[in-house]
């Protein structure tokens, strides 16, 4: 078993099931400046293409609670969004609990509906 997520499994970490999706980083889908995260982080095509990155949004209910530079810890049957996610961005308003995955407009994995996520960093 990874340590890391042995470790969330000791320290009691609070779990939540969310839903969620993916966005890509396109200005149809974001705003004039799809490459800049809400937080400032400028978004590498190469990188997000190979998969190097991992950057989540959260919907504005569960950023009230996680600051930008948290990560969680995705847990799902789906190994491709299994692990750790650095949370870089917000949601459109209208989304509530739930988180969305960026990939490169050529990746074509399918995130699960539903996700259970806990949260790595605990500060606000």
């Amino acid at each position: 078993m990874n340590v890391l997520l042995l470790l969330l499994l000791i320290v009691g970490y609070e779990t939540k099931i969310v839903r969620t999706s993916i966005y890509h980083p396109v200005q149809s889908q974001c705003d004039s400046t799809p490459k800049i995260t809400s937080c400032g982080i400028h978004i590498s095509d190469t990188r997000l293409k190979g998969g190097t990155i991992r950057y989540v949004s959260l919907s504005r209910d569960l950023l009230k609670e996680h600051k930008y530079g948290s990560y969680i810890i995705v847990k799902c049957a789906n190994a491709y969004y299994n692990g750790k996610w650095l949370v870089v961005d917000t949601m459109n308003k209208r989304f509530k609990n739930k988180i969305d995955f960026l990939q490169h407009e050529q990746n074509k994995h399918i995130p699960p509906k539903k996700v259970e996520i806990q949260w790595l960093n605990k500060d606000k």
